[in-house]
């Protein structure tokens, strides 16, 4: 399944707003969320650059993450089964998972 998101540059670099509300299964991402779509190093980025098949999966994990309407754990999960049903590859998306799973604690909001 493809998921199509509406997102429009926000005035600090590298940060994304979301012009339409994005609804996956029961969590509904609100029109204006701002996100950076992936926390990706720099010097990571020409490997898996932001944006691309994944935004879907950063844009719902960063709400997610901000609003704590789930725990980490789940919000992590959610993150990967997104990114499965976008074909993200799986290298990509398990060293993303990965990524969160270990460094993504500093960031949750709960």
């Amino acid at each position: 399944m493809k998921y199509s998101i509406k997102l429009r540059p926000a005035e600090q670099d590298g940060y994304w707003i979301l012009e339409e509300p994005f609804t996956y299964e029961d969590i509904t991402v609100p029109a204006g969320f701002i996100s950076d779509l992936s926390s990706i190093p720099w010097g990571f980025q020409w490997l898996i650059p932001k944006g691309g098949p994944k935004a879907a999966a950063a844009i719902v994990h960063d709400y997610l993450y901000q609003t704590g309407k789930v725990s980490r754990k789940e919000a992590d999960e959610i993150f990967l089964k997104i990114m499965r049903e976008q074909d993200v590859a799986a290298w990509k998306r398990y060293a993303m998972y990965g990524a969160v799973r270990l460094f993504g604690s500093t960031f949750y909001a709960a």
